[in-house]
């Protein structure tokens, strides 16, 4: 009953952190969000200009444009965006519906974007539900182990190493079972763009490097790029590649072949088949090892007489 409750306490101190910082980093965006939800006066919007790529950290997924709609008091408002076409490059003329407050007429978002769709006879696209969902189960399996591991950690008494034991395998268990969905996920992407993508040629027109923190408290370099290309309705897509590239190969005006999903063509990959399915294969194989490793600890920690 004490293991028991001390896994609880555990799950739930986690889930508390981590609603925390959710809260605390995203205030500012629910805030503007619910004013525009219940103050926000619907409009008709006209692109009126377009800025080029802006690319650095967090950026690269879509070009800035410009906006212009009239406000409550008949005032003509043009506002700069970062977002609203997912990577769909805009062009001037082209009307959207939007959403704004009153109050503040530069918090403003597009309601309705008829330029967002997949090719004709294309399937329904999936706009991230089953990701979240997934990501969501993930999150909740590696806090279960996490917080089980807590547990082991304290208990007292003559089984305290076994317990410590199996703590160290689900601690392994619980770092492994984020990187090992993402490596699914990747898997699944790859093998679902094999079957239905559409394949064509796009331009890099931007490359820059990032450095990031690994998983070892260090820091690496990642070169990052931008894609564009053509889809076959006259429509653009300006977007940063979702992988990382090689700072040699993925160069200003490299020519590349780029996959693209018909039912949301702002989902592509670029690449060969085969190195788009590396990444996911090694990362299925060393999560695998260290999964294997925890649940080989755990059970030897759990097996003694008189633990449970």
């Amino acid at each position: 009953m004490g293991t028991a409750l001390l896994a609880i306490s555990g799950i739930v101190v986690s889930l508390a952190f981590i609603g925390g910082l959710w809260y605390v980093l995203g205030r500012g965006d629910r805030i503007r969000r619910a004013r525009r939800a219940e103050h926000g006066v619907r409009a008709n919007a006209v692109v009126a200009r377009v800025d080029p790529m802006a690319t650095g950290r967090g950026r690269g997924y879509e070009q800035p444009f410009h906006l212009r709609f009239t406000d409550t008091r008949g005032n003509a408002q043009t506002q700069r965006l970062t977002a609203g076409f997912g990577g769909i490059v805009p062009v001037v003329g082209w009307r959207v519906g939007v959403v704004f407050d009153p109050d503040d007429p530069a918090n403003v978002a597009i309601e309705e974007n008829p330029y967002l769709h997949g090719l004709t006879g294309a399937p329904a696209a999936d706009r991230g539900r089953a990701a979240r969902v997934a990501v969501i189960l993930a999150i909740v399996v590696a806090l279960l182990f996490a917080g089980l591991g807590t547990a082991c950690v304290l208990v007292e008494g003559p089984d305290r190493s076994r317990y410590v034991l199996a703590a160290i395998g689900l601690f392994f268990c619980a770092a492994t079972v984020l990187p090992l969905s993402l490596a699914a996920w990747m898997l699944r992407s790859v093998l679902r763009m094999r079957r239905r993508g559409v394949t064509t040629t796009g331009t890099v027109t931007h490359s820059w490097t990032e450095r990031r923190r690994s998983s070892n408290g260090g820091t690496s370099r990642v070169h990052l790029y931008v894609v564009l290309f053509d889809l076959p309705d006259g429509r653009q897509v300006h977007r940063r590649a979702p992988e990382s590239g090689s700072r040699s190969k993925h160069t200003p005006g490299r020519r590349l072949e780029v996959a693209f999903d018909p039912a949301d063509p702002t989902v592509f990959q670029t690449g060969s088949l085969g190195r788009r399915l590396l990444v996911p294969i090694v990362i299925l194989a060393l999560g695998g090892v260290f999964a294997v490793l925890g649940i080989a600890f755990t059970a030897t920690g759990l097996t003694a007489p008189g633990v449970f």
